[in-house]
């Protein structure tokens, strides 16, 4: 990215990164990255974690660039669990973009909104790449705004998440907006959802 004219960056809220970054922009961008990482052209080190005292957030960086001769993007996100008690986002960020050639800071942007779209998009370029031409069904592990930027319409939506409140709100939102049938699969309790013995669902036919 270029440092704007006049050196100030620019400032990008959630519905200007909405607008900016529609869903086939973000798709191409991450469909660039993942071959600019295969090709070993991109820097990426690993994220900083900082750990939070209890009831405090956590925060974790990431800085990467796609190319030597590219600008560093720079993502800083807080978590912090309890905000869903009063009424916040768990998940807060904002992403900072640099002019390759003078380090200037180029870009803020809202990074809540990047991210959910990024790792919607990421997903998309896996299915792409990986899936069959008549795979028509779609397994959601999880029931927050992840869930809901992944999905699009489909003959079945499975939709998996230890939040029996989250799962079958979500899934009643989705089976209303979607041309496709919403089961909202609950199991037993385990740290790993992909192993637990048993489902129990509700599904609504179309």
């Amino acid at each position: 990215m270029h440092e704007p004219a006049g050196g100030e960056p620019l400032l990008l809220g959630t519905s200007d990164v909405e607008r900016a970054l529609t869903l086939d922009v973000a798709f191409a961008s991450q469909r660039e990255a993942f071959l600019s990482l295969a090709r070993g052209e991109a820097v990426s080190p690993d994220k900083l974690t900082l750990p939070g005292a209890p009831g405090t957030a956590w925060t974790l960086c990431y800085a990467a660039r796609t190319a030597p001769e590219g600008g560093v993007v720079v993502k800083v996100v807080g978590v912090a669990e309890h905000n869903l008690a009063r009424g916040l986002p768990m998940v807060n960020g904002v992403v900072l973009a640099t002019d390759a050639a003078t380090g200037r800071l180029a870009a803020i942007m809202d990074g809540t909104s990047i991210t959910t779209l990024r790792t919607a998009a990421a997903s998309a370029v896996a299915v792409a790449a990986l899936a069959t031409d008549n795979a028509a069904e779609l397994a959601v592990i999880g029931s927050g705004v992840q869930a809901v930027a992944h999905v699009r319409p489909l003959r079945l939506v499975q939709l998996w998440s230890p939040n029996p409140c989250h799962r079958h709100e979500t899934a009643s939102r989705l089976d209303a907006a979607l041309e496709a049938a919403v089961v909202a699969v609950g199991r037993t309790r385990t740290r790993d959802p992909c192993k637990a013995p048993g489902t129990a669902g509700c599904r609504r036919q179309r």
